[in-house]
């Protein structure tokens, strides 16, 4: 297995097309970066797509290769065999706002008021509305052409990942402690890059070499290799149950004690750094949690969980000025 930092970058994807390994990932300040590679992880060539990136994250289907233009906010597609490029009407909206499917030939992406979807032609470059509705979290699959799930209904379907993404016979998604979290079908749950900071991973495979991409403070980050490598992975282990609370020593009421709304700050980063992710997670008891986080393009996002499951989150992304 290889495992190798292809730069300073955000938000990849990646596609194995005609054996060849394709990574695509943000770079400032608006830059799309195109890596080719073979399936030993030999870089072949590498283009720069000027222009090429704004908010949503690059999103691969097949040989497509669906991005959002900077200048003028419109989503694109670009077969990375032929060069074919479509630019569709409208905007594209949302940090995952694009999802491709190569064998239905569409682009989904979302925008405007209520994240209306509308569907991107790549047989002619047309565009059509759905009737169908995203969400601010982005939209995670194209099933069919009635049919789109949403990554706020699907962070947590899989046990032991957050942000599955499923591809063929591999699943991939976010650790919740670090680490990728990486399964075969049929198989136990498996850590690539155990201990990192890995946001977004997913991955591609077409039957013979496996791919993974992600991101973070490290950079850019592709793991390729064969499934018998992905088995030689070390297995998850599975977290000790909690030792049973000790019972608490009574404490003579007072107002703090009974205040019902009393903050405990569960965690958060030590440093808020221009150009990445901060999260700051606080308890405010009876299982509700406010999440803060800052992405790598230094936009705040908050939203509230209950006992885990996300309730809420705000519409509208705020800009924070990072000083220093």
């Amino acid at each position: 297995m290889t495992s190798k930092t292809l730069g300073s970058g955000f938000a990849p994807d990646v596609a194995i097309v005609d054996g060849l390994v394709y990574v695509a990932f943000g770079a400032q300040p608006d830059a799309l970066v195109l890596v080719v590679l073979t399936p030993g992880g030999v870089e072949v060539r590498r283009t720069v797509i000027a222009d090429g990136y704004f908010n949503s994250f690059p999103r691969f289907g097949g040989p497509w290769l669906a991005y959002q233009r900077n200048h003028d906010w419109r989503p694109c597609a670009l077969h990375v065999g032929t060069g074919q490029t479509w630019t569709f009407d409208g905007m594209a909206a949302g940090t995952y706002g694009m999802a491709v499917q190569a064998a239905l030939g569409i682009v989904a992406y979302q925008n405007g008021v209520g994240y209306p979807i509308r569907f991107g032609s790549l047989a002619d470059g047309g565009s059509v509305p759905t009737g169908l509705s995203g969400a601010p979290d982005g939209l995670d699959a194209i099933l069919s052409r009635d049919r789109i799930t949403l990554r706020k209904d699907t962070r947590l379907s899989m046990p032991g990942m957050l942000y599955p993404v499923v591809v063929g016979d591999l699943t991939v998604g976010e650790r919740p402690d670090a680490g990728v979290a990486v399964q075969l079908a049929g198989e136990p749950l498996r850590v690539a890059l155990a201990g990192q900071d890995v946001p977004d991973p997913r991955c591609a495979t077409d039957g013979t070499t496996y791919a993974i991409v992600c991101w973070g403070p490290a950079g850019v980050r592709l793991v390729v290799g064969t499934r018998a490598d992905l088995q030689a992975l070390p297995l998850a282990l599975t977290p000790p149950a909690p030792a049973p609370a000790p019972t608490p020593t009574p404490v003579p009421p007072s107002e703090d004690f009974m205040d019902p709304w009393k903050v405990n700050v569960k965690s958060f980063d030590t440093a808020i750094v221009r150009g990445q992710r901060f999260q700051a997670r606080v308890a405010l008891g009876n299982g509700v949690e406010v999440v803060v986080e800052k992405d790598a393009r230094d936009e705040l996002h908050f939203a509230v969980f209950k006992d885990g499951v996300q309730k809420d989150r705000s519409a509208a992304d705020r800009h924070v000025d990072v000083k220093g």
